[in-house]
């Protein structure tokens, strides 16, 4: 080959130049992390809503309990007080 073709193919790069190539992968990576972060925040935020709900609701069954508990308390042991007069 001539100087001039040898010159010429050697100036060619065939993947680019690797300035371009790396700012690429930069980019690339920098999206890479985003979208990582996107479904993380995604996944946690779901989970602890979940497990926000469910602790909710674990408090006012709770209380739900609490307060029929108190209320039956008095009413069975009136019942209960009728109940053994009467045999």
């Amino acid at each position: 080959m001539d100087s001039t073709c040898q010159g010429s193919i050697e100036d060619d790069d065939f993947f680019g130049d690797d300035e371009t190539h790396q700012d690429n992968l930069n980019t690339n990576s920098v999206l890479d992390l985003d979208r990582e972060w996107q479904a993380r925040y995604k996944q946690f935020h779901t989970v602890g809503y979940r497990e926000g709900l469910l602790a909710g609701k674990e408090i006012a069954a709770q209380l739900g309990f609490n307060n029929g508990f108190k209320e039956s308390v008095l009413i069975g042991y009136n019942f209960g007080k009728v109940r053994g007069i009467t045999r």
